[in-house]
């Protein structure tokens, strides 16, 4: 059973990679640019993401357009349209949600490092 989970996971990843490669997509990470970034990394990327209150309103706006047209496609029965603008609305909104997730856990960290050093003083 492990070895069939297996070959359908590197089936999928191969599909995927030879979709990519036919749409000339690669995401592969340039070399001295992007790299791999760890988690920590990330967070303070996504927090600062956050702290610019008009990236925001601008993601927020795309959501908003995307789900509005989503509820337009589906009423007009054009279905692939309509997941094509679901795809747009949860990469916007999980955008926000995940920044916003980054930038309050990386405040409170911040914080009990201010308290930390506050209490030994």
């Amino acid at each position: 059973m492990k070895i069939l989970l297996f070959l359908k996971n590197k089936f999928q990843y191969w599909v995927l990679n030879q979709l990519l490669q036919f749409n000339s997509v690669d995401i592969s990470p340039e070399p001295n640019v992007y790299g791999v970034m760890d988690k920590i990394e990330e967070e303070e990327i996504l927090a600062r993401i956050y702290e610019d209150k008009e990236l925001i309103a601008l993601f927020r706006k795309y959501a908003e357009g995307a789900n509005k047209a989503m509820v337009v496609a589906v009423r007009n029965k054009l279905f692939n349209d309509a997941l094509r603008f679901n795809g747009q609305f949860y990469c916007y909104s999980n955008l926000i949600i995940k920044s916003r997730k980054a930038y309050s856990r990386l405040k409170k960290k911040n914080e009990s490092k201010g308290g930390d050093e506050q209490s030994s003083n």
